[in-house]
């Protein structure tokens, strides 16, 4: 288990997360997560989203190390390469994909939705819980490929296609007709949210940054440990991959904020009160 004040990777590969930064971290997780609702909820969410999971995402960190900036603030410096090199050198990591989101109107026949994409690797069910019903996941072949295949969350499914199966079909994204290959259990409702799960379009990632958004860099980088009891390894493992690739001096700050959703879960649980702010990208 990744202490709370380890959250935060400083200088070099060790580091400290000040305390009084853990609730705008909640708010960053949430967001990933897809969440805006009450700390219970949240909770409910965190428990059922996977086992070991870490996040690290791009932030420009102030010298003082209890500041940062994400967003069109920060260094947007991770790579799909960089998941390469981490499954190459880190042995302590069982599985890592790279994130980018974006949203976009979605066509069938005379329907037409706007919703979240999410362009995510093709471990992405399985290191985050996320129940295949019908169908299947994108491959691991359809990922390198940028395959133009879909997997729906059910409320998307549900406004497009009614009570008919999704999957088969094909639809509309940006002028692209995407094959449906799966659809997702519902994730449930978490109140008035900024991306649901149940909401999304999943896509794989080099298709979402090559065919649909015109990306050369991601939002995120997700990492499954292969233990909870190498989790803390695993962090610091990708923070040497991290910081050789990205060129940052040894005395330099990292590039990037990483947390855990066990971390996250503590810290909830110390701030039963908490209210998560609708987070904005």
């Amino acid at each position: 288990m990744i202490g709370h004040q380890h959250w935060l990777k400083g200088r070099g590969s060790t580091g400290l997360w000040p305390h009084a930064l853990m609730l705008g971290t909640s708010a960053i997780l949430v967001m990933m997560l897809g969440s805006h609702t009450s700390t219970t909820a949240s909770q409910h969410l965190f428990k059922n989203d996977g086992k070991n999971v870490l996040f690290f995402i791009p932030a420009k960190i102030g010298d003082d190390g209890a500041s940062f900036k994400m967003g069109g603030g920060a260094n947007q410096t991770m790579t799909v390469e960089d998941v390469t090199a981490i499954l190459r050198v880190a042995p302590s990591v069982l599985k890592a994909y790279a994130s980018v989101y974006g949203k976009t109107a979605v066509k069938y026949g005379g329907r037409n939705l706007t919703v979240s994409i999410s362009g995510v690797g093709d471990d992405y069910a399985v290191v985050r819980n996320h129940n295949i019903i019908q169908g299947r996941f994108f491959t691991a072949a359809e990922s390198k490929e940028s395959a133009l295949v879909a997997v729906r969350g059910s409320s998307v499914a549900r406004k497009l296609f009614g009570k008919d199966s999704p999957v088969g079909k094909r639809l509309q994204i940006k002028g692209k007709a995407f094959r449906v290959v799966g659809l997702f259990a519902a994730k449930g409702s978490l109140g008035s949210g900024y991306a649901r799960p149940d909401d999304v379009v999943y896509v794989p990632t080099i298709t979402a940054m090559n065919r649909l958004f015109g990306l050369k860099t991601v939002n995120d980088l997700t990492v499954q440990a292969r233990s909870a009891a190498v989790l803390a390894t695993a962090q610091d493992e990708v923070a040497f991959v991290l910081r050789h690739r990205h060129k940052i001096d040894k005395d330099a700050m990292n590039d990037w904020i990483a947390f855990s959703l066990d971390d996250l879960q503590k810290s909830m649980d110390e701030h039963q009160d908490l209210k998560v702010p609708s987070p904005v990208r």
